[in-house]
């Protein structure tokens, strides 16, 4: 009887150890299934329809122009300007709705875009995906209606990192929502060379993409510097200095079903 409880107490041990690094090995996040028994990439795989998007994106350039010294400005350009653009958008098919707002200074303009929204990705486990949609669009400036397709064959993806984590995915040529560049493309979709989402949710019926970025860059360019005459004085060290700073932070979610 002894023997038969220990074995018994052995094999439950066993079960739940087996059941504990089943879950842990198929959770890779909180919003993930707690068992499944389909591999991440087969749960990855499969016809999917862009539901549900949200994106605040905060640039801020600021750009300075100074000079070695006063006397060397001498039209008064010296001075720094600071540019910064907010970028709300929110979709729930069909439409996706977004507020671009510009500031310099005191001075502001604000612009909304209601685009009818169909956005469509095949993935396939063996490497590949398709991608295809429409939009349409009213363009205040031009006073028309912009309607466009998109579509994107037998391109390639793959997980990021090692093959045992599995929590990021890379789309090479991938078709982006960007409404930074919508009066410059004449569309809400720009293709970028390769796009790394964090996989936040992978279910059976539902996936959910996030990426979030933060970047500052900083040029400055310095030019050679020249002589400048003021009032009989000769000045050998004037310069012209050129500093743009920009500072950017994004982050977006992508859910489809």
């Amino acid at each position: 009887m002894r023997k038969t409880t220990s074995i018994l107490c052995l094999c439950l041990f066993l079960l739940g150890n087996v059941s504990l690094l089943l879950f842990q090995s198929c959770k890779k996040n909180a919003e993930d299934p707690g068992l499944s028994f389909i591999t991440r990439t087969s749960r990855l795989a499969g016809d999917w329809e862009l539901e549900v998007y949200f994106l605040i994106r905060t640039e801020i350039v600021e750009t300075e122009l100074a000079f070695s010294s006063i006397q060397c400005d001498t039209s008064s350009l010296s001075g720094k300007e600071t540019i910064k653009t907010i970028i709300e958008s929110q979709f729930n098919k069909p439409t996706l709705s977004s507020t671009v707002t510009e500031t310099n200074g005191s001075i502001g303009t604000t612009k909304l875009y209601e685009i009818d929204l169909d956005y469509r990705l095949k993935i396939d486990k063996n490497g590949t995906y398709n991608c295809r949609g429409s939009y349409e669009y009213e363009d205040d400036t031009q006073d028309a209606i912009i309607t466009g397709n998109f579509t994107i064959d037998k391109n390639i993806w793959f997980w990021e990192s090692s093959s045992d984590d599995k929590t990021a995915v890379t789309f090479l040529n991938f078709p982006m929502i960007n409404m930074v560049d919508i009066e410059a493309n004449e569309s809400p979709i720009e293709f970028v060379p390769a796009q790394v989402f964090d996989v936040r949710k992978l279910s059976n019926g539902e996936i959910k993409f996030q990426i979030e970025s933060a970047r500052t860059d900083t040029n400055t360019v310095t030019y050679q510097s020249y002589a400048l005459v003021i009032s009989g004085d000769t000045i050998n060290t004037c310069a012209q200095l050129d500093r743009v700073s920009t500072d950017i932070n994004s982050n977006s979610i992508w859910t489809f079903k």
